[in-house]
């Protein structure tokens, strides 16, 4: 610009949210590397829940009390309790999928790994990925990976389910600070001071009843009956000689 030491150029460097960042530059030598905020678009959808369960029969009362997730009278987060094995991943799993259409800017999956517990950070950095940041851990603090998690959920219809928690401490900083996501979390505990801080719905799942408990039984007998006639007749349906119950 004729001028010792003048700005010469002012390139920009377009984010994935449209918005811009300036470099103003004189003199460069060597590479000039820009950070823009590693953060994915809002057309970024996840979709990481696990296959519907198939066969699933009975909690009516449990799958209702879940139906008030994520409505304008309802709570935010469901904390669902109980024994291995009780089915308790089952219900929550079956529920997300029954109600993934409302929420439209995704669905996010964690399995928190029980007894061998996955560190929050580790969860955080693969939500964060999932909604298109690039770069997570370069963010070293858990608590700023869980701000910036905050903000991308923002204002967003995205539901989360958290698997098989440990603890209060995995569960917190995952937590959305928008009341239009909602949140399943299922445990072994309780989780009580979660379930308290987020005035959560709490479902403790006991054993199923006789009834639903034969049900079960039976749509699962039939079920494999039906896998076996398969193999046998080579085909799905209409083989000669098959018939399907």
């Amino acid at each position: 610009m004729g001028e010792a030491g003048a700005v010469e150029s002012f390139p920009v460097i377009n984010l994935s949210y449209g918005a811009g960042t300036a470099a103003q530059v004189g003199t460069v030598h060597g590479g000039l590397h820009v950070s823009t905020g590693k953060v994915g678009g809002p057309s970024t959808q996840p979709r990481q829940l696990p296959a519907d369960v198939a066969q699933f029969t009975g909690r009516a009362a449990e799958l209702r009390r879940l139906d008030l997730l994520g409505t304008s009278a309802g709570p935010s987060v469901a904390v669902i309790s109980g024994l291995p094995g009780i089915g308790k991943s089952a219900l929550a799993v079956r529920w997300a999928h029954s109600v993934a259409d409302r929420f439209s800017d995704g669905q996010l999956f964690a399995d928190l790994g029980g007894d061998e517990p996955a560190a929050a950070a580790t969860t955080l950095s693969a939500f964060l990925r999932a909604l298109g940041v690039s770069r997570p851990d370069e963010w070293t603090d858990v608590a700023e990976r869980a701000a910036h998690l905050r903000t991308l959920l923002s204002g967003r219809r995205v539901l989360m389910v958290l698997d098989n928690a440990h603890s209060a401490e995995q569960v917190r900083p995952l937590l959305p600070g928008s009341d239009t996501c909602a949140v399943v979390v299922t445990s072994r505990s309780q989780l009580t001071s979660v379930a308290v801080q987020a005035a959560a719905v709490r479902i403790t799942l006991e054993p199923l009843s006789m009834t639903s408990a034969s049900s079960c039984f039976r749509v699962r007998s039939v079920a494999v009956s039906r896998r076996r006639r398969r193999r046998r007749c080579g085909s799905s349906t209409g083989a000669e000689g098959c018939r399907w119950p």
